[in-house]
């Protein structure tokens, strides 16, 4: 198979990252969010929504096949990077 092209995408997940070290610490949850700082480097709030990158590949008959990349959702946790 050859590849002539990719194309990159960016997306949104179905859910959150949750900064589980701030839940862990006592952040207390107000309806959907979480009330606090947060604790683990790259958080910028303690739920953040989930992304996501979709990648085409041209084909040389000009067909686009896409597959799709998501992250952890408890990034930080279990020695996952944050």
């Amino acid at each position: 198979m050859q590849i002539k092209d990719v194309l990159l995408a960016p997306g949104n997940g179905a859910f959150f990252y949750d900064d589980q070290a701030a839940i862990g610490s006592g952040a207390t949850q107000d309806g959907f969010i979480y009330v606090g700082e947060p604790t683990t480097p790259g958080f910028n709030s303690i739920r953040i929504p989930a992304s996501s990158l979709s990648i085409g590949l041209i084909l040389p008959d000009e067909t686009v096949v896409w597959g799709d990349m998501m992250n952890v959702q408890y990034s930080g946790a279990g020695g996952r990077d944050p």
